[in-house]
């Protein structure tokens, strides 16, 4: 959800009309845009969720975007704040820099 967030979701509008309003316009990456991903299961419970349940998949989004754009900016020596951070808008902050 946060490679999807930071690579390829974005609300397009034109003069106040959203032109991509459901999920069959919506960019979302796919299978094919993400890397494998390894997943490590905690069993144990949790004294305070439902069944020991606890969410742990959401926070990581937190800090997805902001890692990548580190990144991004030590490996280029540029900074991009907009999401989604796509090579134009990367392209763009590295012509803005030389000039």
């Amino acid at each position: 959800m946060g490679l999807s967030q930071t690579f390829f979701e974005a609300l397009r509008w034109d003069n106040g009309q959203l032109l991509n309003p459901n999920l069959a316009d919506y960019p979302l990456a796919s299978i094919r845009e993400i890397p494998p991903i390894e997943v490590a299961l905690v069993e144990i419970p949790h004294p305070d969720g439902p069944f020991g349940a606890i969410g742990a998949g959401e926070p990581a989004i937190v800090a997805t975007s902001a890692a990548i754009g580190n990144a991004v900016a030590r490996a280029l020596g540029v900074r991009v704040f907009d999401l989604p951070l796509t090579p134009d808008r990367v392209l763009d902050a590295l012509l803005r820099v030389s000039g």
